[in-house]
């Protein structure tokens, strides 16, 4: 995912006021530290204008 947000330009900070989520959860996710799921993922790949498949594939 951190790929994913460098191309759209965004920070871990940006990302997840934008989709407001949880700083720590953004961090987690792109630590490979967990897997982002339901509301989270949706509201992550809505920012990034992504398909579900395009997060989940890294």
């Amino acid at each position: 995912m951190n790929e994913i947000g460098k191309k759209k330009r965004l920070s871990q900070e940006e990302l997840a006021e934008s989709a407001k989520v949880n700083l720590r959860t953004i961090q987690r996710i792109e630590n490979d530290e967990s897997e982002p799921r339901g509301k989270t993922l949706n509201l992550i790949c809505g920012v990034l204008d992504i398909n579900t498949e395009g997060i989940l594939e890294k």
